[in-house]
């Protein structure tokens, strides 16, 4: 009896042991949650940063052979180059509509100076 009560008590303590360890990657979740609905343009300015480093820390490969691309890839890349700053512009714009109209629905300061408020009101 004595045995089974021990066997008891060992494996009630495995499992608050267990529970717990699984129940760490959801506070981690819910604290990024919290962080995001706080701070949306930091998390994001985060992530785009540690996706560049990431990307800088990478292996480059060897530069293979350069080939001849003819003449529709020359217009092509010509085309793409002209029209990237374009491109930049309106993509960067539309993220910015996009976060304001974010924030604006879930009710979040945006950046920038406070508003003016009536003092007597």
């Amino acid at each position: 009896m004595r045995r089974i009560e021990a066997s008891r008590r060992s494996l009630g303590t495995e499992v608050q042991s267990l529970k717990s360890k699984l129940h760490a990657p959801s506070r981690v979740v819910s604290r990024v949650r919290k962080t995001a609905k706080r701070q949306p343009l930091a998390l994001i300015g985060g992530t785009v940063g540690a996706g560049f480093l990431l990307s800088r820390l990478r292996r480059r490969k060897p530069k293979m052979e350069k080939r001849k691309r003819g003449v529709v890839g020359f217009l092509l890349g010509a085309l793409f180059a002209a029209l990237k700053p374009t491109l930049m512009r309106l993509l960067t714009s539309q993220v910015r509509r996009s976060l304001i109209h974010y924030m604006k629905h879930r009710r979040l300061a945006l950046p920038g100076p406070a508003p003016a408020t009536d003092r007597f009101s």
